[in-house]
């Protein structure tokens, strides 16, 4: 009898530890499995409303709660990337986002926006939807742009720079010329400069960046020179087969000199060696005086896996939204909506809750 009674107490934690971990899956589909260990999977994900808002539907990468449950500091800050992340497909901030950052920002919790883009038109875009005023380049904090290399307060002082070298950015040029791959340069004027416009560049206009300038094959043979432009990064644009098949080779050519990185097919970014949008952050992180263990990060590319690194590995809260490359949702605490479905808003508000049990 009392063998009996131990072998059932063992059953019911192992389909409680189940049900916890593995309950979407579970729910849908697994005749196996008992009738008990789906009503125990159904309870322990059917959470009710909270005071901080409702539940959104959001998608475990892993048995993340974890993450959360477990912490004992405040969030302190909370590093988003924008396109992708932050906005939607029609790249504007949903109202409930707009809520959440605001609720988030009233509560002490600073909010930085950390992107590959350009400083632009759309920086006003944000604010305006926040209730900000238009002149500003941040929503609170510094700003965190074109992959980290520009790091800039809210009047736009820049509190770091970092350039790729003069002969990098020529060998860059020659290689677009020399394989008819279109390419555009991220200068220090906030301006995006090209040869000539053409179908390509006209890609870049929905994201509300500077809209690309044609400067001649001349003006970008004095890119980086004494006096002229200095380049931030550049990016080759064009279809993603194509660039595709000609990564390995602009790596191997512009190694030690270059990093390369992606945010989205059709578009090669070339940094500056060893940048990443995680230094960029780092020093964001270094000028609000919080650690990588008290922030959040959240982004969908390639070109957020150091940030979200950077966070995880401090002990913070890394978010993959659901559209994320599959890369990121294996380095992520937790995989919440789409970012056309509200993900960063549910995320922003698992910081909230978790703050909320802590005060």
């Amino acid at each position: 009898m009392e063998t009996s009674a131990r072998v059932m107490i063992l059953s019911i934690f192992s389909h409680l530890s189940l049900a916890y971990c593995w309950a979407p899956t579970m729910l849908r589909s697994a005749p196996q499995v008992s009738s008990v260990a789906r009503r125990i999977a159904a309870a322990c994900h059917d959470r009710p409303r909270t005071r901080l808002g409702p539940r959104m539907s959001s998608v475990p990468s892993t048995c993340g709660e974890d993450a959360l449950l477990s912490r004992t500091q405040k969030f302190q800050a909370i590093f988003t990337d924008v396109d992708g992340t932050l906005l939607n497909k029609q790249h504007q901030l949903d109202p409930e986002t707009c809520a959440a950052i605001n609720e988030a920002v009233n509560s002490g919790v600073k909010v930085v926006m950390a992107t590959g883009k350009a400083r632009g038109p759309w920086v006003g875009d944000v604010r305006r939807a926040l209730g900000l005023q238009d002149k500003g380049y941040t929503i609170s904090g510094p700003g965190v742009f074109i992959q980290g290399l520009l790091v800039c307060d809210n009047e736009g002082n820049a509190i770091q720079e970092i350039k790729l070298g003069r002969e990098t950015v020529q060998e860059l040029v020659t290689y677009s010329n020399t394989h008819q791959i279109t390419i555009v340069a991220y200068t220090d004027k906030d301006m995006i400069v090209t040869s000539e416009t053409n179908k390509d560049t006209d890609v870049l206009r929905p994201y509300n960046e500077p809209p690309p300038t044609s400067v001649g094959e001349e003006g970008m043979r004095r890119l980086g020179a004494e006096g002229e432009l200095c380049v931030y990064k550049m990016m080759f644009i064009g279809e993603e087969a194509i660039l595709k098949r000609h990564r390995p080779e602009i790596e191997q050519k512009f190694a030690g000199v270059a990093a390369v990185t992606k945010a989205m097919d059709g578009m090669l970014e070339i940094l500056p060696p060893g940048a990443s949008k995680a230094s960029g952050v780092r020093r964001a992180m270094q000028a609000l005086g919080v650690s990588p263990a008290a922030c959040m990060a959240m982004g969908d590319g390639e070109n957020d896996l150091e940030m979200l690194k950077l966070v995880k590995e401090a002990g913070g809260l890394a978010v993959a939204v659901g559209n994320a490359v599959p890369k990121l949702k294996e380095v992520a605490d937790r995989t919440v909506n789409d970012h056309d479905k509200l993900g960063a808003a549910e995320a922003i508000r698992l910081v909230l809750e978790s703050n909320a049990k802590l005060s």
